[in-house]
């Protein structure tokens, strides 16, 4: 996805009628790539991830529900509509094909997909709200249909995720959608179990049949069967109804039903299980949907809020360090590399990340710090990868700074604001110590 447009939906505005007017609506760009946003509480992040959700949807089985909440509340009142449009630029010779009927042509030629949510509210009372999702910039082109938009769905890891929950078996399970999109699954819906045979099956389908089988043939299994159509079923008898009752694995031996049965545990190098804590349970999760997405043929979108939830700092980074190696590049068979947008409030993660791949949130404004729309010039992005740690990181969550040269007036700064009556903690301003005198490297970022 390159481009998102919001207008009235939450934190973000309408957009400016006339000039001189202020755009309070949302205009953003993201790279190919690793888009990290970051920004203090409440200050549009989520709102982001929860657009884009709302125009593609999201493959797991969660639904959005659109309330009165969402539409813009401003000086004038409730907005009474909102719209998202997610843009799609730089498809490839396959994509467009897939999407053929659906694509816009600019003046040049270049085709790109637009897909346009729009919402209305019809009842506040009964919170009823009216949507349409079309093609189109403006929302006027062809509907999207079952096909396309089951290929436009995006990938949403929501935040304080129960992993655990996420990887166990039950009806409807995260893990058999994962496991059902996996390209090796695709023949194991066959029945292959030939109860007269002497080979094994080899499908899933196949092995639930046999096990179905021989569960029914077991002798323990036959007598509960018996005790219960004999000494109980037979006395519910109405004239020639009789009934009866078989005990199965299953009442349909399916793909679906074999998946679903299937749950995904961490296990120690000895092969022992143990339960595991909700960070390593977390990674557990993330690599679960990763290796669907990686296997996916056109270009997957994953969102994330705040994957540095429940993980130690050593872990952050590693999982930064996998999130951006599966979007840099074509991956194996030569699929399209993963887009990748996530929220946080870690600096560990922001520390991680190359500076051009940040994008700061600031009150409903947007300014993304990739190279070519900002004041940093080539050296200072090099220096800012370089240099800028854990503890420099602060400043993208502040609402004000101090940069200083030392320790000195690292320690002094807060004490005088403190004497003053006017202490840092209390206005969200941090400290950055940058321990030379490359202090515009640091402000040139605002």
């Amino acid at each position: 996805m390159a481009h998102l447009r919001v207008e009235n939906f939450r934190v973000f505005g309408a957009a400016a009628q006339s000039e001189g007017e202020t755009d309070a609506s949302l205009d953003l760009s993201f790279t190919a790539g690793t888009n990290v946003l970051v920004g203090e509480n409440d200050s549009g992040k989520t709102a982001i991830i929860d657009a884009i959700r709302l125009c593609l949807q999201t493959a797991a089985s969660d639904y959005y529900r659109v309330s009165q909440d969402d539409f813009h509340l401003g000086k004038g009142g409730r907005a009474e509509t909102f719209t998202i449009v997610c843009g799609f630029t730089a498809l490839s010779t396959e994509e467009q094909a897939v999407f053929l009927e659906l694509l816009t042509h600019d003046r040049g030629g270049a085709a790109w997909l637009c897909v346009t949510f729009k919402a209305q509210r019809m009842d506040p009372v009964r919170n009823r709200v009216s949507v349409t999702t079309r093609t189109g910039p403006d929302g006027n082109g062809p509907a999207l249909d079952g096909a396309a938009r089951e290929l436009l769905r995006a990938t949403y890891l929501r935040p304080l995720r129960d992993a655990e929950a996420e990887l166990r078996s039950g009806r409807g399970s995260r893990l058999s959608q994962i496991l059902a999109g996996y390209p090796a699954m695709k023949d194991q819906g066959i029945d292959d179990y030939a109860p007269e045979g002497d080979d094994p099956p080899s499908t899933l389908v196949g092995i639930l049949r046999r096990a179905e089988h021989d569960i029914l043939d077991n002798d323990a299994v036959a007598d509960v069967s018996q005790d219960i159509n004999s000494a109980y079923l037979q006395r519910f008898a109405i004239g020639d109804d009789v009934l009866r009752a078989k005990i199965s694995v299953a009442t349909d031996a399916t793909l679906a039903r074999a998946l679903e049965r299937l749950e995904l545990d961490l296990f120690t190098e000895s092969d022992e299980w143990t339960r595991r804590g909700l960070g390593y349970n977390n990674a557990l999760f993330m690599a679960a949907e990763l290796l669907l997405l990686g296997k996916s043929e056109l270009a997957p979108l994953l969102l994330i809020e705040e994957p540095e939830a429940h993980l130690h700092p050593q872990l952050q980074t590693r999982i930064m360090d996998l999130l951006r190696d599966k979007a840099q590049g074509p991956q194996e068979g030569g699929r399209a590399p993963v887009q990748v947008i996530l929220t946080t409030h870690s600096p560990q993660l922001a520390s991680s990340t190359p500076v051009e791949c940040l994008i700061l949130v600031v009150k409903g404004r947007t300014f993304p710090l990739r190279r070519g729309i900002t004041r940093l010039t080539g050296e200072d992005y090099a220096f800012l990868t370089r240099f800028l740690d854990v503890t420099k990181a602060n400043m993208f969550f502040a609402r004000g700074l101090a940069i200083v040269e030392g320790d000195a007036e690292a320690i002094i700064l807060p004490a005088l604001a403190t004497a003053l009556g006017m202490a840092f903690n209390e206005r969200g301003v941090s400290v950055v110590n940058v321990g030379h005198v490359g202090l515009f490297r640091y402000s040139h970022v605002f």
